[in-house]
């Protein structure tokens, strides 16, 4: 499989499939409405099986620790400076992402999940043991070979060439770590948002459990491996910034806190993030009328007030999951879940009028979208969001959204 054909195959999801919808995934395939996105997904699933395993070890550059086993990134909105000889330092172009990432872990690891996300999928729908075999030996290259695993943290995520006078908000600035002999890099404030590939990438793991494949070593290792990830993200001073943030930054934080704690054992965690925190985030990010300011200043709006939306959704979905009902959770001023949803199906219906800046077409946003409505129909029953989903734009019969994510009226 070469670079092209990875890059057309890398897909992005971040909606949490629920118990449900993923215990009866093999019946659903079955579904004739749904064979066209059955049929893509094992397309996908095939062709990963191809892929050669993906590493840290695979970047072109050396972090500063001078461990290639620790993940390094380059900021994605971050460019070589147009005014200066030696392009430094770089220079934020928000939305617009620099192809210079693919230098660094960041398209290994988003492939690695993509193909492990396609492959468990596909043993669930069919058993087929190739399947639970590939995306076994993927997992075992990235997180548990010792001659290849990633080391357990973001301390380089979000690297920014340069030496500092970076043209980032004041609240949001680039952050000096140390590294070995006196040299150290800036990164991006935030950089940790990186790893919320794994919430999609834990949600479909267990599908693996029956196959002889996922052995007890490979069980246990990973979940070590989030334990100790996840109480990194809770004492590093990364984990402490991102967790201070007032945008999607720290609502991701929270649903990456209770995904790994849920996973790794550590229930206690995720019920107080999902009891205290992110009702506290609800009120921070989502206004009263269903808004979200931070999100509407961005250079592609209609994508991060989605994405913001996504986080919470998750955490709903797994609080409720846990008998905490996330989904009606309303402040006193009537911020809630519903609300934020409402604000933006309220513009569904006239994107021609978007009145926030874009500087990607919002088309490429919609599909994820219709994990929000499905996920909110079966949370409230309301048929609008049923309805809403089927005249949702720019969603092709063959996405696997519509296998994962299925809403009737």
């Amino acid at each position: 499989m070469n670079l092209e054909e990875m890059k057309r195959r890398t897909t992005k999801r971040e909606a949490w499939i629920g118990r449900e919808a993923l215990r009866t995934l093999r019946e659903r395939g079955e579904e004739p409405a749904l064979q066209a996105a059955r049929a893509k997904l094992l397309e996908d699933a095939d062709a990963w099986l191809t892929a050669k395993p993906f590493t840290v070890l695979d970047k072109k550059h050396m972090p500063p620790s001078r461990d290639k086993h620790d993940y390094m990134s380059l900021s994605v909105y971050n460019w070589p400076n147009p005014d200066t000889p030696d392009g430094l330092p770089y220079v934020t172009r928000d939305g617009l992402v620099n192809p210079e990432v693919e230098e660094y872990d960041r398209p290994s690891m988003a492939r690695m999940v993509s193909a492990v996300e396609a492959l468990s999928l596909a043993y669930g729908l069919t058993g087929d043991e190739r399947y639970a075999s590939k995306a076994a030996g993927l997992v075992d290259a990235w997180f548990l070979d010792p001659a290849t695993r990633m080391n357990p943290h973001l301390l380089y995520a979000q690297y920014i060439p340069g030496n500092g006078g970076f043209d980032r908000m004041e609240r949001y600035p680039a952050v000096y770590v140390p590294g070995v002999e006196g040299e150290g890099i800036y990164v991006a404030f935030g950089g940790v948002i990186e790893s919320t590939v794994f919430i999609p990438f834990l949600n479909v793991v267990p599908l693996l459990e029956p196959s002889p494949s996922w052995d007890a070593r490979k069980a246990e290792g990973l979940r070590a491996w989030f334990r100790t990830y996840l109480h990194w993200l809770l004492e590093h001073q990364h984990g402490k910034d991102e967790a201070g943030c007032l945008n999607n930054h720290g609502s991701w934080y929270c649903n990456q806190i209770v995904t790994y704690a849920l996973f790794s054992g550590e229930e206690e965690i995720a019920r107080s993030f999902l009891t205290e925190r992110v009702p506290a985030r609800i009120a921070m990010q989502i206004r009263p009328d269903g808004s979200q300011p931070e999100e509407l200043v961005r250079a592609i709006a209609f994508h991060y007030v989605v994405f913001g939306l996504l986080s919470f959704f998750n955490c709903a979905a797994q609080a409720a999951e846990l008998g905490i009902d996330l989904w009606r959770y309303e402040t006193a001023e009537g911020s809630g879940l519903r609300r934020g949803l409402d604000w933006l199906v309220h513009h569904l219906d006239r994107l021609d009028e978007w009145p926030y800046k874009s500087v990607k077409p919002l088309e490429e946003s919609l599909p994820d979208v219709a994990p929000l409505l499905s996920m909110a129909f079966e949370a409230y029953g309301d048929p609008a969001y049923a309805a809403a989903l089927e005249r949702l734009p720019a969603y092709p019969f063959d996405h696997r959204y519509r296998l994962l994510f299925p809403a009737r009226a």
